[in-house]
């Protein structure tokens, strides 16, 4: 808890994302749905207060952010 923010982060050490893919996981263009999903979630349940994050260095790992408000 940071503030008035509640922040979640996920991390794995897998091959990455490629930066070009990035801004797609969270829309319909997207191969799945999951990130998507939990994107609209937040939104639905938080508004615009809530934030989603994906950062991510090919060949070496991925991170998942996401922040609500408490």
């Amino acid at each position: 808890r940071v503030d008035h923010m509640i922040h979640f982060t996920i991390m794995d050490n897998g091959v990455g994302i490629p930066p070009e893919k990035i801004p797609l996981l969270t829309q319909t263009e997207s191969s799945g749905y999951g990130l998507k999903n939990v994107n609209e979630r937040l939104l639905l349940t938080y508004g615009e207060a809530s934030t989603l994050k994906i950062n991510s260095i090919p060949n070496e790992s991925t991170m998942i952010t996401f922040s609500i408000p408490v």
